[in-house]
This record gives C-alpha cells, sequence and structure tokens, in this order.
C-alpha cells in the first residue's frame, strides 16, 4: 500500500484512473466466463477435432492471452491518458537514485490577500498546495520554502528533510502587508541550491505568485517603463543563473479578472505643516482595475476627524490621478493624517497614513557676516523682512527667522529639526531645530563650526550660501568646498572671479522694463524648475513675474561642476542673462545646500528690493528643506530610528493587538537612538501608555509597487522573465507535476496525455486486427 499511493500522486486527476484502472476487469472477466465448465458428451467424430486442438493449444494459449493483455493495457492506457499522467519526481528519484531538492518561493506580498467571494485568497489557495505537497514527498526530499515579499516572518530558507517542520511553518504563516521582491527571493534561493549543489542530483525553483502587473516588474504606477525595464533585466539574469544548475518553473493561482484600488501617495506639498496655517496635501490614486473609474470620493481625515473631501472625475484604466487636499491643523504637536477611499476586495491599500509633527513656526537661523550698524543695513536684513513680513503691525509668516553675528556661530548649536527626526520643536524635544541656516557674507569658518555646518546639513539642514563684499573665494572653497580637505564637501561648486557689470544697472527700487531693460539681468529659463512654478503661472496669466526685470551689477561666477564627492548631482534653479549660473544646489547627505552667486542684500542687485524676492526665497524653502515626516512614515520591513527624545521606550502599541518592544541605542558620537524591530504590519505604532498623544510613527503599504493586481497572461509572464510559456503551470490541482525537477510541468503533461491517447488508439486498433487474425482456421 505504501508504494501504491505514490504512484496515484502522478495524475492530475487520479480519480479517474481509478475507475479506468477498474475497467480492465471488463476483459478479465469476460475471458473467465468463456471457461465456465459445461457436461460432457462422448462424440465419437470429436475425438478427431480434440487430437487437432491439443496439437494447436499451446498457439491457442498465447493468442488468448495476448489479446487480453493489449485489451486491458489499452483500457489502462487510456485511463491515464484522460487522467493525465506525468512523471512526478518520486519516479525520477527511485529511477535516477540521486537526493533530489526543492525551493519553493511563497509570494506573500500583500497582493496575495485578493479573495473573491466564495473562494478562498491566492495565499490560502498557496497554503494548500503547499501542504499536499510536503504530506507526499519522499523523506529524503531536501525543501526549502522562501517567502517572496520585504516583510513578514523568515520562512525556512534552507534546504531541510524536516517535511513537519516545514508543513508546520506553513500552516502557521500568514500573508504580510510587504511588497513583492523577487530580485531578493531569487538571491535566497541560490543561496539554498548552493548548499545541496554536491549532494542533490536534481534541483528546482519554483516560484507560486498570483501573475499581478506590478509584482513582476512590468510597469504601472511603481515608476516609468525604462525602470521598471531595468528591473525585468535584473530578474532575468538572476534567473538565468538560477536556471543553470536547476528547473526554474512557476505556478500562477491569480485570476484573469482581478482588480484593485488603491491609493498610492499621501504627501504634504510643503516641507513642513505649521499649526493654524493651510496645509495642501498630494493624494494620488491608482486604478488598476480595466475600466475607467468616475468621480471616485477621496477623503482626508486628521486625527479620525473628516477634514476634506473630493470626487476624482475620470481616471482610466490602469492609470493614477492626483489632487490636492487643504486642511488646517490648528494645534502644534503630533497628528495622524488619513486618506481613504471606497474598499475592494483588497482593503490594504484602500486607506493611507501619515504621522507628522506639526510645528508652531520654522525657526530660521541666519549668520550675518556684515551685521552694519545704525547708519547702514546688515546683509541679511533683507532676508528678515522677507521672511518675517508684518501686516499692520503683526507678524504674518510661518517662519521665525533669528539674525546673529558671525563671532556667534561658534556658540550656536545647529539642531536641525530635520535631522533629529523630530521636526517639532519642543513638541518633538530637539532644541533650537533650525529649518535653515543662512551664511551671508561670511568669512573664513574655524573647524568645530565646520564640522557642525556638515553634521547639520548631513542629517537633514538646509544652507543657503551668499557672498559679499567680506568674501574671499580662495577662502570658501578651501573651507566649504572641494579645495579643502574635508570629508563633506558642502558647496555644489567653486567661487571664481568677480563678475562686474559694465553698464550701471537701472534704479534698484523702479527697474526699467518688464523684458529685463539694459544690462544684466536673471534668465528664469522657461520657469522650469519647481522653484519657479510659482512665477511660471503668474506669466501665463499676464503678470510681471519680476525676475527677468531685476537688474544684477556684479556676481561670483561659480564654476560648474566641481568633484562631485556625495553623490548629489548639481541642479541650476536660476541663470543670468549672460549664461552663467545665478542659483544652485546640490544634496549632501540627506540635507541640500543651495549656493548663490550675488549678495542677500542690493550691493550687488536690485533683487531683495524686488517683490519677486519674497515669494522666491519661500519657495526655495520650501523647495530645499528636508520633510520632516520622512522617518515618521515607513513601508513594512523597515525599522524605527528616532531621537530618543521623541518618544519614551518600552513596548509600543502596534496594528491589530501587535507589541512592539523599542529600546534606545547610543551611537559611535554618543547620541541616544530609538530603535526597534522591523515593523511588518501596516498601521500606526505608539507607546502603550500614549493615552490621548497618538501614533509616533505609521507604517503604510508600498502600494505604488503592488497596488496594480491586474492578472499577466502565461505569454506576458514569460517574457517578463525570460522563461518558456511551458514552465508556467496556471492553478494546478497539485505540485508533483511542477515541482519535479528534470520533469515535465502541468501543462508539459496535457501533451503527454495526447500522446497517451494515441497510444490507446493504436492499441485497440491493433487488438482488433490481431483478433480477426486469430479468428482464422487453420
Amino acid at each position: 500500500m505504501p508504494m501504491v499511493l505514490p504512484i496515484l500522486g502522478f495524475f492530475m486527476t487520479p480519480g479517474i484512473f481509478y475507475l479506468g484502472a477498474a475497467a480492465t476487469s471488463i476483459p478479465i472477466i469476460i475471458h473467465l466466463l468463456n471457461k465456465r465448465r459445461f457436461r460432457v458428451v462422448v462424440w465419437a467424430a470429436m475425438d478427431f477435432l480434440l487430437a487437432a486442438q491439443r496439437r494447436n493449444s499451446r498457439r491457442l494459449k498465447l493468442q488468448r492471452w495476448l489479446l487480453l493483455a493489449m485489451r486491458c493495457l489499452a483500457l489502462l492506457v487510456l485511463a491515464a491518458a484522460i487522467a493525465q499522467f506525468f512523471l512526478g519526481s518520486n519516479v525520477i528519484g527511485a529511477l535516477g537514485g540521486g537526493e533530489r531538492a526543492v525551493v519553493l518561493i511563497w509570494d506573500d506580498a500583500y497582493s496575495m490577500g485578493y479573495r473573491r467571494e466564495p473562494k478562498v485568497s491566492h495565499f490560502e489557495a498557496v497554503r494548500k498546495l503547499l501542504k499536499d505537497y510536503l504530506g507526499g514527498v519522499q523523506n529524503g526530499d531536501k525543501i526549502a520554502v522562501i517567502s517572496g515579499s520585504n516583510g513578514g516572518a523568515t520562512l525556512i530558507d534552507k534546504p531541510t528533510l524536516d517535511h513537519l517542520a516545514l508543513r508546520r511553518v506553513v500552516e502557521g504563516h500568514q500573508v504580510t502587508d510587504g511588497a513583492t521582491d523577487l530580485p531578493r527571493a531569487l538571491d535566497k534561493a541560490a543561496d539554498a541550491l548552493r548548499e545541496v549543489e554536491q549532494t542533490a542530483q536534481y534541483r528546482a525553483v519554483v516560484l507560486l505568485t498570483d501573475l499581478s502587473r506590478s509584482s513582476m516588474h512590468t510597469g504601472g504606477a511603481g515608476g516609468s517603463e525604462a525602470e521598471a525595464e531595468t528591473a525585468r533585466q535584473i530578474l532575468r539574469k538572476k534567473i538565468e543563473l538560477l536556471k543553470s544548475s536547476a528547473e526554474f518553473r512557476v505556478v500562477d493561482v491569480g485570476e484573469s479578472d482581478q482588480n484593485n484600488r488603491a491609493i498610492v501617495e499621501l504627501t504634504p506639498v510643503r516641507a513642513a505643516i505649521v499649526a493654524g496655517m493651510p496645509t495642501e496635501l498630494k493624494v494620488s490614486v491608482l486604478n488598476a482595475t480595466d475600466s475607467a473609474l468616475l468621480d471616485h470620493p477621496v477623503t482626508l481625515s486628521v486625527d479620525g476627524v473628516m477634514m476634506a473631501s473630493e470626487k476624482l472625475g475620470r481616471i482610466g484604466p490602469g492609470e493614477t490621478r492626483s489632487t490636492r487636499l487643504a486642511v488646517t491643523i490648528p494645534t502644534p504637536g503630533r497628528h495622524l493624517i488619513e486618506a481613504r477611499i471606497a474598499g475592494d476586495l483588497l482593503t490594504l491599500d484602500d486607506v493611507r497614513r501619515l504621522a507628522v509633527n506639526v510645528l508652531r513656526e520654522l525657526p530660521l537661523l541666519l549668520v550675518d557676516g556684515n551685521p552694519g550698524d545704525n547708519r547702514t543695513l546688515g546683509s541679511t536684513t533683507f532676508l528678515q523682512l522677507a521672511y518675517a513680513p508684518t501686516i499692520d503691525g503683526k507678524a504674518n509668516s510661518i517662519f521665525a527667522p533669528r539674525a546673529i553675528t558671525e563671532l556667534e556661530l561658534p556658540r550656536t548649536s545647529l539642531a536641525s529639526a530635520q535631522g533629529t527626526g523630530g521636526g517639532g520643536g519642543a513638541e518633538s524635544g530637539s532644541k533650537n531645530p533650525y529649518a535653515a541656516v543662512v551664511l551671508s557674507d561670511t568669512g573664513r569658518l574655524d573647524a568645530p563650526t565646520l564640522k557642525s555646518l556638515q553634521r547639520y546639513v548631513t542629517e537633514g539642514g538646509l544652507l543657503l550660501v551668499f557672498p559679499g563684499g567680506r568674501t574671499v573665494a580662495s577662502d570658501m572653497n578651501q573651507t566649504l568646498g572641494d579645495a579643502g580637505n574635508n570629508a563633506v564637501h558642502l558647496l555644489p561648486a567653486a567661487y571664481g572671479q568677480l563678475i562686474r557689470q559694465e553698464a550701471p544697472p537701472a534704479d534698484a527700487a523702479a527697474g526699467t522694463d518688464a523684458t529685463g531693460g539694459s544690462g544684466l539681468h536673471f534668465d528664469p529659463q522657461n520657469y522650469a524648475h519647481p522653484v519657479l512654478e510659482p512665477f511660471s503661472a503668474a506669466v501665463q496669466g499676464g503678470k510681471n513675474a519680476g525676475l527677468s526685470s531685476t537688474q544684477v551689477e556684479r556676481y561670483l561666477r561659480m564654476v560648474l561642476p566641481v568633484r562631485d564627492t556625495t553623490g548629489g548631482g548639481v541642479e541650476t534653479i536660476l541663470k543670468f542673462s549672460d549664461g552663467n549660473a545665478a542659483v544652485i544646489s546640490k544634496k549632501v547627505g540627506k540635507g541640500r545646500v543651495v549656493q548663490f552667486a550675488f549678495t542677500a542684500d542690493t550691493s550687488w542687485t536690485s533683487f531683495p528690493a524686488r517683490p519677486s524676492y519674497v515669494p522666491f526665497m519661500w519657495e526655495l524653502l520650501f523647495y530645499g528643506m528636508a520633510r520632516h515626516e520622512d522617518n515618521l512614515t515607513l513601508e513594512p520591513g523597515q525599522s524605527l530610528h528616532l531621537p530618543a527624545d521623541a518618544a519614551p521606550a518600552g513596548l509600543w502599541e502596534g496594528p491589530r493587538g501587535t507589541k512592539v518592544s523599542v529600546t534606545t541605542s547610543v551611537d559611535e558620537e554618543r547620541r541616544a537612538w530609538l530603535t526597534s524591530p522591523a515593523l511588518n504590519l501596516a498601521g500606526g505604532y505608539g507607546p502603550a501608555n500614549r493615552g490621548g498623544g497618538g501614533c509616533v510613527v505609521v507604517v503604510n503599504p508600498d502600494s505604488r509597487r503592488v497596488g496594480d493586481i491586474r492578472h499577466l497572461k502565461a505569454a506576458e509572464m514569460a517574457n517578463a522573465l525570460g522563461i518558456s510559456v511551458d514552465n508556467i503551470a496556471v492553478q494546478p490541482r497539485n505540485l508533483d507535476s511542477v515541482a519535479a525537477p528534470g520533469t515535465k510541468s502541468g501543462n508539459q503533461a496535457g501533451e503527454l496525455g495526447r500522446k497517451l491517447l494515441l497510444v490507446a488508439l493504436v492499441l485497440f486498433v491493433a487488438e482488433a486486427l490481431l483478433a480477426a487474425l486469430f479468428s482464422r482456421y487453420r
């Protein structure tokens, strides 16, 4: 009996084979009935016939047995053909006599939770396949089960003989909230194969997935087609490497009409949110269906209270549509923002969360290298007026500039709101969290001050550098640029010679005309840069944006590019009419440095006295500031990393009643941080005794990568992965035909069945011909 059951496992529909095998008893019964005994009557004339029969009995018996065998064999082959016989791994292993190893990649990303009543989810369908397969493999088979997502529990990713342990892991595993991460899973499969490279004669890798578009990197909301093609090329290379030592197969458990709607983005338009000031948030919705969505509603809530709602109009199949919703949060501190759409069969990505620290104001530090006196203005005076304008004697700004002299800078802490992760001023426990630091007409910086600036920028701060009459280009290049021996070079470019305008500019306050008049002025370059977008709208509305009419008398030429040691590209924000750069910027670490060729006051240019100066400097700060909520909004699989004063350590509450242990660690610079294990579930996390303080961090599913769950056809999947269509099994009843190294897949089993039908037909015809031949009397 133990030998019979495994053999019956080599049929796609074993029940049909049972019936066919039973049908072979019919010719045997007929044969036995023909041998029934009759009463013998002695008749003299029969003696001659009996004597002749005795002479031919051996030949007749052989003919009868041959016909009986052919009839039984024909019925047996017909049953095997209808039941879709295949050579399973047990047979191959028994014949080859070698050890067998199978690596199973289980796509457990959240798209596998898709379920249409009354069916089970794709995830549960795979679980059943794995349990049935593990219950029937031979004791000598080495099996590994690898998670195909970037979140959730680690499965048994090393080939093992303990099939019972594997089965328990499979039974207890749950669908994750993470995204499909095939490159990582394929690397783990390659590592598993190396474990058995010398011992296993037969090896196979089987991917069990729903064949969704985004999980297979075939484009969609996750990025451009060029990025998708690059991702597919990486997959093909990894699969080709696997195929050099093992069979590679795919099991498709998806449905042809599966679809989804998902929120793929929720971000503030501005880098920071200030209490009492209107805040716009960008919400993007993906329509991963094959039909257009009309007026699909999206709502925005703050701390559970709905604040805004809008219908999105028409969203075409596979398209993403964005809108901006405005909310005003009256109080500073920690708040939870949620965007929601109507629920569907995949509910995880129907809501997206954002944890924010709302600020009272945005502190700025203005370092004035030429502060002036009672008779002259300082070099940062116009900046103070731009960032803290007053209406009727009252401040009306989200910024709080603080001006200090160059001598005070070494004694001033430059802790960055973005760098510390608090972003909430007093609410986060950070001290002096300046949103931006401005150096205006400063001289040579000492080493401790330079180190403090470098840390400030690399941890997320924004640094603005203006030259002036005291600026020595070589000193600036030595201390802040590539000319020095600094570990981090802050200046995007090297300062060069001073360029003077031959003709004096027009009156700084009046200006001459909207086209710039005579002399040097700014060239907005079609207002292509994001900082210039508001000016572009004004120009399109027939208004004078004021940039092209600004006069420039002098500027320091910026030599582009310098040796880029930080990996960030230098970008030009604004140019002069002679083609040289006026304002440039570059990412440095997590922060940004903006470098100017002209002064912050009117000594070199009329710009600070123009109405366009205020919106330009505001837009520049909004563009350059790091988003302070970036380390408060995570994806599944990421860990907590916050300054220790952001929240108390200890036991934190997570989604679905989970608990997370948050501890404090100290880095090499003796700074304390809150750390945690990987946060794998989507939702909010915060201290268990948080009361009404709300969650500290949130985890969102990577819906931009996984939200498009529209089903791929086998040919599309084969093209994406660079494999044959024959290596894709669609909705198989079991894994025996798929996970058998050196054997045919489920699709090929159908081809073998057709060949067996032909063999059965040949056997029936041969039996009929032989029966006719043997019936002739000789």
